[in-house]
């Protein structure tokens, strides 16, 4: 079998639709309607303010990194500046201890370019389990041994609602008891 047939296998299956949504329509108050107009001349000012606020950023910070390059050769690390503003407030821009992962097959070329690479550089692991059936669960138990289970492993549990509860929910006559119990996050606001 090819690595082309293994992917076939796990393949999802695209349908052409009619082009039609299958999304019903509301009716509404004539109140609604115009919420829903102003909701969607909001989000297009506020797409056109991000992408503008992008840029201003990026031009802004590649100036200030400059500027704090060469204030950190006389006094050393700065994890935080205030840039002043033409309105007499400021600016604050944070460095935090946050990066992306580094894939180990840098480690070398780490090691190559920075001294005392063992000062700078720790390696991590994180090992996640795939679900796993209860068989294939308590064999890995018995491999371990359940004494050890907590050793090596963190366990988070909980009771997932399925689709066919979120569908049927609004029917279930004994929902107000579990107020607090179930929630389901806010709906989505989508503008396009």
């Amino acid at each position: 079998m090819t690595i082309n047939d293994v992917l076939k296998t796990a393949e999802i299956k695209k349908t052409n639709g009619n082009g039609k949504s299958k999304i019903l329509m509301l009716k509404v108050s004539d109140e609604v309607a115009i919420s829903a107009s102003r909701l969607r001349e909001l989000k297009t000012e506020l797409d056109s303010i991000k992408a503008e606020y992008g840029m201003v950023e990026e031009d802004f910070l590649s100036e200030v990194i400059k500027a704090k390059e060469i204030l950190m050769k006389d006094v050393g690390w700065i994890p935080t500046v205030k840039v002043p503003d033409t309105t007499g407030g400021s600016v604050t821009v944070i460095w935090s201890h946050s990066y992306s992962k580094i894939p180990i097959d840098n480690e070398e070329l780490l090691k190559e370019n920075v001294p005392n690479y063992d000062n700078y550089f720790e390696q991590k692991t994180e090992i996640k389990v795939k679900d796993v059936t209860e068989n294939t669960l308590s064999e890995l138990i018995n491999l371990v041994g359940a004494e050890n289970f907590s050793r090596f492993f963190e366990v988070e549990r909980w009771i997932s609602p399925t689709e066919k509860f979120t569908e049927d929910s609004w029917k279930i006559p004994s929902m107000d008891n579990l107020t607090g119990i179930i929630k389901q996050k806010k709906p989505s606001v989508r503008v396009k």
